[in-house]
């Protein structure tokens, strides 16, 4: 994991050993067991997910990237631009929740799928 999941965690391990109401070093302790939940499913799904490559604008051939998520309560609206048409052909509401690389992979099939996927 990412040196700043490992201070966060250790953050989060101080709170719970160092006192705090009952209610504090209950959520403490459920963070670190959430925590450590995560770990192991990323151990053994391989690391790290990659990133999904986005395939040019289909529009106009230019560059894409993942636009900044925007706030929707416990979901995030998450899209592709173009950076040279501007193209956002699509956008998605994922639960917070989900993992960033999960939000990624699902905003980045819908950019890259095009109408001659399936035609040999």
């Amino acid at each position: 994991m990412t040196e700043q999941w490992q201070e966060l965690k250790a953050t989060i391990i101080e709170m719970r050993d160092n006192g705090g109401t009952g209610t504090q070093q209950d959520v403490c302790k459920f963070l670190v067991n959430m925590m450590d939940a995560l770990e192991k499913q990323t151990r053994r799904s391989g690391e790290e997910m990659p990133e999904e490559k986005l395939k040019p604008c289909p529009f106009c051939g230019g560059e894409a990237y993942y636009l900044r998520p925007k706030d929707a309560g416990v979901f995030e609206i998450w899209s592709v631009e173009c950076k040279k048409c501007g193209a956002q052909p699509w956008a998605i509401q994922v639960y917070r929740g989900h993992t960033t690389e999960h939000k990624r992979e699902a905003i980045g099939h819908l950019w890259n799928r095009r109408a001659d996927d399936n035609k040999q």
